[in-house]
């Protein structure tokens, strides 16, 4: 694709900003002044074409794949346990992190809506970032998300990590102790790389594509023409046909008579199926995109090629979650970890923070029951344990662990029925 490729990576768009955004990964630039949580766009250019996160968003594959990230993730269960003498235990109910993390990040919305915003960002930006609230005792009781276009991480002389945030009545600096902050993978540490900043040429191409095919539907499916006549015209003339021509091809559909005498005639500008490919050449699109997310092409209907994901869907969802989603696990676990739980609280640093992705390999129910009963009969669950998994309630007796005793020494066997002693 001609024509000059540049990216902005930073809010701002002064000299020491881009130079600073070497340093700190980079990511697109968003335009406006916007709000702290009010509308925002990442913004860049390729060529002719402009690369944003909502351009971006309407490529329907890209729609696809951070759909796919931001819903599973979001949806999986986060799990909290206390570490003890005698294992993990579940944290209480009643804990600030619990209520925090499972019940009502804040007033305004569920811990759902929290994740997938955050989600959505992390997939879309490589970053995602919410302003935390603390109670008097150092409890975090309330985490809102901000928008990830507008904030920028400074690391200062001293070594002092700041969040400079853009809001209506200008810039606003943060302690790194009043942000809660998601990354993706980066070469700072300190701030993740933009997909849409770093893939912006196959985004590019991709939108140039869509314009171009848009352009020819909206021309009425027409291809261009060359006028031909055996006579020579003067400069005039030329200018003349011209614009004459231009009327009709640009006009409504509908309008286009084309009137041809003084021995003109018309013949369309012939493009071989082998440099055109539009079919293909989309279809190679999806795959690319695909590649950026690291989603299996079949789940966002690219169908039509076999995959090495994996033959069956276990595997293939097992193969999802190892290389694409275990990222973002990760990513969720340590910033919990190290941002939401109150250090000052002794027995709180034993707290423990895990997504549950067993939901994604439970398989079929023939699947799961044998499963299920290699588990028990091994002594590995309780039958507790087992019946959680199906969401059942627990039954009396069935936190005791239990195995099954089939081989043994012989001399050990018990004497059989009638045997004389």
């Amino acid at each position: 694709m001609a024509g000059q490729y540049s990216i902005d990576l930073r809010t701002n768009n002064g000299v020491f900003a881009r130079l600073a955004s070497w340093f700190t990964g980079g990511r697109l630039v968003t335009p406006d002044k916007g709000r702290i949580n009010g509308p925002s766009s990442a913004f860049g250019r390729v060529g002719d074409y402009n690369i944003s996160d909502t351009r971006a968003m309407q490529i329907s594959a890209v729609w696809a794949c951070v759909r796919i990230i931001t819903n599973v993730v979001s949806s999986l269960p986060i799990e909290l346990y206390r570490d003890s003498d005698e294992g993990k235990k579940p944290l209480e109910s009643t804990h600030p992190l619990y209520l925090l993390v499972k019940r009502r990040p804040n007033r305004y919305m569920t811990s759902h809506d929290f994740r997938k915003a955050m989600n959505l960002q992390l997939a879309l930006f490589g970053n995602a970032y919410a302003l935390k609230t603390r109670n008097a005792s150092g409890d975090v009781i309330s985490v809102i998300p901000l928008q990830a276009p507008n904030v920028s991480v400074v690391l200062d002389d001293e070594g002092e990590l700041w969040y400079v945030v853009e809001r209506e009545t200008g810039l606003e600096k943060y302690r790194s102790e009043d942000i809660f902050h998601l990354k993706g993978i980066g070469t700072s540490g300190l701030v993740g790389l933009s997909p849409i900043a770093n893939s912006s040429r196959t985004l590019g191409v991709t939108i140039a594509m869509e314009d171009q095919q848009g352009d020819f539907y909206a021309n009425g499916a027409k291809t261009p023409k060359i006028l031909t006549t055996g006579e020579i015209l003067s400069k005039q003339q030329r200018e003349q046909l011209r614009e004459n021509f231009q009327t009709i091809a640009e006009g409504p559909v509908r309008d286009r008579l084309w009137i041809l005498e003084a021995g003109f005639d018309t013949r369309d500008v012939q493009i071989s199926p082998a440099d055109a490919q539009t079919l293909e050449s989309r279809n190679f699109q999806v795959a690319e995109i695909a590649r950026i997310w690291g989603i299996p092409p079949h789940l966002i209907g690219d169908v039509e090629k076999s995959t090495s994901w994996g033959s069956g869907i276990e595997q293939q969802n097992q193969a999802f979650i190892q290389y694409t989603l275990m990222e973002y696990f990760k990513s969720w676990e340590s910033a919990i970890k190290l941002s939401l739980i109150n250090d000052e609280v002794v027995d709180d640093r034993q707290i423990d923070v895990q997504h549950n992705a067993d939901v994604l390999l439970r398989g079929d129910s023939k699947a799961r029951s044998a499963f299920l009963k290699q588990m028990t009969s091994g002594g590995i669950y309780t039958i507790n344990e087992a019946r959680a998994r199906e969401n059942l309630p627990p039954v009396d007796g069935g936190d005791e662990i239990r195995i099954q005793v089939q081989n043994q020494p012989i001399n050990e066997a018990p004497p059989e029925s009638g045997a004389s002693s």
